[in-house]
């Protein structure tokens, strides 16, 4: 029973589901995948004619296209919620073997949800870079449990997730850092004549999971490519900031840093000092981006299970000794449990537009331009890049959208920054002959200093966002006589797409 009411209550808050700004994107270019095969040069953006697109979320996305295409916002939000539980029911398993009884180990796992809830509220790629890494945390974890034959299922998770997402760098990192302490503990501790017996299946897995990286449309160069990505600054975007330890997320995370630390001298049990070296790597990692709070969030239980179940032991839980007062533990259970998931069943159609959640998206905006039918490029705000092109492709090209350095070449990043902020040269991009409109946020400073260019007229505004276009060209007068449909300024409320 506790697992149920654990499952129903890990439901209730994984169901619920928000647009993220890149998940229109990742629906139509599985779709187009689909139909076309992989696409190597974006047809999207009027900007990036001649560059290579690569593509790494290719795999996510022809899931994400084919399930939409035959089950709608449901079927994307089904799987969302699959495999969060997927991967939050392999730790709650776990964390059970290694000792500890169902009421614990769900509140050990509640604890990680805390993390784990704000990464899985959308629809993205990284729902799978969070199952592959569970995954990859308890293979190692039973190979140091004397299981190594487990090791050899390294190459091939990795083979598959390299194609599913730019996280699996995150995989190899555990796992180089697993294996060179326990090279590092084997040299040490053995002779030479044993050491690389000892050694010859790490360094053979470790030679396998390499080549496995390489089983991918565009071979050593999308490993190469996600690894500079991977360290190169992003202070623009929230994931790739450092976490804030005074932010709730901060509190949480310190919170079980205190409380993996307490586990660990209480328990006394023999230390494993790769899996430490592990754990020690997983707690510093949100200290240089938010984005890996959530492995964090995976890997704790994971790797503090055997610890867990003898350090807390010492205190029981009050159980029903009668047996009418285990019966209505059980109901009240079996009744809490039902009224969890009665209550996610709201949850479980719609994909919302929720701007407090997430971003308010220009819905009015660009219903206005697609309702116009004009032909055009369109400027477009980062963050609105893929809504836009969802809903105005193939008459409108965009000039920019979440893919960044996948599809757009740095010069034109930085051109695109420079706009957007304002700043020296700001006006190149529409200086361009071939830029027609601007779509961007009223609140942007390129939007103050399009309002005092004559060369540019505002063609539409609402609170959110305004469309610029040339001053005096036929285009900008067909705007003009376009009516603006009666829709959400900013979407809120309403499905995808």
């Amino acid at each position: 029973m506790t697992a149920f009411l654990m499952l129903a209550a890990a439901t209730r808050l994984l169901l619920p589901t928000v647009a993220d700004p890149d998940l229109w994107g990742h629906i139509r270019f599985g779709q187009r995948t689909l139909a076309l095969g992989l696409e190597r040069v974006d047809p999207f953006s009027y900007l990036t004619a001649g560059h290579e697109w690569i593509n790494h979320e290719w795999v996510s996305e022809v899931v994400f296209g084919f399930l939409f295409d035959h089950g709608g916002q449901a079927a994307l939000i089904a799987l969302k919620t699959g495999v969060s539980l997927l991967t939050v029911g392999l730790i709650y398993g776990h964390v059970v073997r290694r000792g500890s009884d169902a009421v614990r180990a769900g509140l050990l796992i509640l604890f990680s949800l805390l993390l784990l809830v704000p990464g899985l509220a959308t629809v993205r790629p990284q729902m799978f870079t969070f199952l592959f890494f569970t995954l990859t945390v308890l293979v190692l974890h039973r190979v140091e449990m004397g299981a190594e034959g487990w090791l050899w299922a390294l190459p091939p998770l990795f083979a598959a997730w390299i194609n599913f997402h730019g996280g699996v760098l995150a995989g190899v990192g555990v796992v180089g850092v697993w294996g060179l302490t326990r090279c590092v503990i084997t040299l040490l501790k053995r002779d030479g004549r044993h050491v690389w017996r000892e050694l010859a299946t790490p360094l053979a897995v470790g030679v396998a999971c390499v080549a496995a990286l390489l089983i991918n449309p565009y071979g050593p160069a999308l490993p190469l490519f996600l690894l500079r990505t991977a360290t190169i600054p992003r202070p623009d975007i929230v994931e790739w900031q450092r976490l804030d330890i005074a932010s709730a997320p901060g509190v949480v995370y310190l919170a079980m840093v205190g409380f993996a630390a307490a586990t660990l001298l209480r328990s006394g049990s023999p230390r494993r000092p790769a899996l430490l070296t592990v754990l020690g790597m997983l707690v510093l990692m949100p200290l240089t981006a938010v984005r890996h709070l959530q492995l964090f969030a995976i890997a704790v239980p994971v790797l503090i299970a055997d610890d867990f179940a003898v350090a807390w032991s010492r205190r029981s839980v009050p159980s029903a000794a009668r047996p009418r007062d285990r019966i209505v533990v059980t109901l009240v259970t079996v009744a809490a449990g039902v009224v969890l998931l009665g209550s996610s069943v709201p949850h479980a159609r719609c994909i919302t537009i929720d701007p407090k959640r997430a971003i308010p998206f220009p819905v009015r905006a660009v219903a206005w331009l697609e309702r116009s039918h004009v032909q055009a490029n369109l400027v477009t705000y980062f963050d609105w890049g893929e809504y836009a092109l969802w809903h105005l492709h193939p008459r409108v090209k965009i000039s920019m959208d979440g893919r960044r350095e996948t599809v757009y070449p740095d010069s034109i990043f930085e051109e695109y920054q420079r706009f957007a902020a304002g700043l020296e040269g700001w006006s190149d991009l529409i200086e361009r002959e071939d830029t027609d409109l601007v779509l961007f946020p009223h609140q942007s400073p390129a939007y103050q200093l399009l309002g005092l260019d004559p060369g540019w007229t505002r063609v539409y505004a609402d609170s959110l966002a305004g469309v610029f276009g040339r001053a005096d060209v036929p285009l900008t007068s067909r705007l003009r006589a376009t009516p603006v449909p009666d829709v959400p300024v900013d979407g809120a409320g309403q499905c995808v797409p």
